[in-house]
């Protein structure tokens, strides 16, 4: 098989995966399954950085939002957490880290990952206004009233 090939293979895979768990609610595959599909999708772009494109999954965040809810714009945008499952990989991270925030010593905490929404929400005046998804980082669902339950 060729490069282009299994790179659009890969990518079409991650895709399906990602419209099946955001648009859909209807995953076929555990979060294991699709973390372990994601990083090879990472590693054959780390090995052929020739091919990326932005319209890569590894170049995006979360998923276009379901049409089921209202849009709700972000006041920042909301990025992607991280997964690592080696020291290697927090190692990595952390370089990273250094390099973003220009500190020789970030300060930074790690937790065990949760599966679940990443929920944006807004108080004003101490009063919840709004709570919406990720979605795309930029444009997220409108959760307010499934949070209030």
């Amino acid at each position: 098989m060729n490069l282009e090939r299994e790179y659009s293979r890969l990518i079409a895979e991650v895709n399906h995966a990602r419209s099946e768990y955001y648009q859909q609610d209807s995953p076929s595959l555990t979060d294991a399954e699709y973390d372990l599909l994601f990083h090879r999708l990472q590693a054959f772009e780390e090995a052929h950085p020739e091919l990326v494109t932005s319209s890569s999954p590894t170049q995006q965040v979360g998923f276009t939002p379901s049409e089921a809810f209202s849009p709700i714009t972000h006041l920042e945008r909301m990025a992607s957490l991280d997964d690592v499952f080696s020291l290697e990989e927090v190692q990595s991270w952390y370089q990273r880290m250094q390099t973003a925030t220009s500190l020789p010593s970030p300060r930074v905490s790690a937790e065990v990952k949760v599966d679940g929404a990443a929920i944006n929400l807004l108080y004003v005046g101490g009063r919840l206004k709004w709570a919406a998804t990720r979605g795309d980082g930029v444009t997220g669902e409108d959760v307010t009233q499934n949070v209030i339950t």
